[in-house]
């Protein structure tokens, strides 16, 4: 009987390990613009006010470069960053979505780290005295890392946003 209760228990031990190790990730040639397309199926996207894809090739645009700027002040993001979408909100209601995809090199606290400083950004502006509902929108922004993605969301949708992200892996 102790074999069985001792045969049994490693069997869900190693079950568990099994499972914990097939989390999917994002597919590496997913495009952080088919990214946003995704979620804007999902989620009530406002007008943008500024759009940036690296199809387009805006990343060192002057207006880009304030939102760069803010973002990595103390990284060389060149050659870290493979692609982007940006969207920004336009108008008072706080919003934006920002997908950046890192090269392999890139760890975790890299990537959440330059998400924190663009958020210490927005919440020193002046967007507060605009926007109602600024604080709470805020304080619910999510910053998700997905093996060489990084996606911040700022949106009243947060969790239709990941939804929609997950859909990608399947």
């Amino acid at each position: 009987m102790k074999k069985i209760i001792s045969l049994f228990l490693i069997s869900a031990i190693f079950m568990t390990f099994v499972s914990c190790g097939s989390k999917k990730s994002l597919p590496q040639d997913t495009s952080c613009e088919a990214i946003l397309t995704a979620i804007e199926q999902v989620i009530d996207m406002p007008k943008y006010e500024k759009l940036y894809l690296k199809s387009e090739d805006n990343f060192d645009s002057y207006s880009m470069s304030l939102w760069r700027d803010a973002a990595f002040s103390d990284f060389d993001q060149s050659h870290i960053i493979e692609d982007y979408a940006i969207f920004l909100g336009e108008g008072v209601e706080t919003f934006e979505i920002a997908i950046l995809k890192f090269s392999d090199s890139t760890d975790k606290a890299t990537k959440e780290e330059i998400f924190e400083k663009r958020k210490k950004t927005l919440a020193a502006g002046d967007k507060g005295a605009y926007d109602p509902n600024f604080e709470n929108t805020m304080n619910n922004a999510v910053v998700h890392i997905d093996g060489n993605f990084a996606i911040m969301l700022i949106t009243k949708d947060n969790d239709k946003a990941l939804e929609a992200i997950e859909n990608l892996k399947k």
